[in-house]
């Protein structure tokens, strides 16, 4: 798994990535736009070749921050459960955000 967090304005945006077969940088690194972070596969609880994306919306914080609440729970999902249903409306943060408002 690798998880990119990003910053807009002042919100962080946690994207999990899952299933990888494996994985193209290291901890901490700081990437670019195009860059490959890894190669989807089908590890974990998976019906084939596959990479799932969630964004999570982590709140109005530094990245300092942001990494702290990481590191110290090690949870990908930033306490919002592994429950595969997203709502539809994000309320208080942290919250599952919808991909498709971002990536269509």
């Amino acid at each position: 798994n690798v998880l990119l967090l990003t910053k807009k304005g002042n919100t962080i945006y946690a994207m999990p990535f899952y299933h990888m077969t494996s994985i193209a940088v290291t901890p901490g690194q700081k990437v670019s736009q195009g860059q490959v972070l890894g190669y989807s596969g089908d590890s974990g609880w998976s019906l084939g070749n596959h990479c799932h994306v969630e964004i999570i919306r982590v709140g109005n914080m530094s990245m300092s921050e942001a990494l702290h609440i990481y590191n110290s729970s090690n949870d990908l999902t930033f306490g919002t459960g592994w429950n595969a249903e997203v709502p539809n409306a994000c309320g208080s943060a942290p919250c599952r955000e919808r991909p498709e408002n971002y990536w269509l």
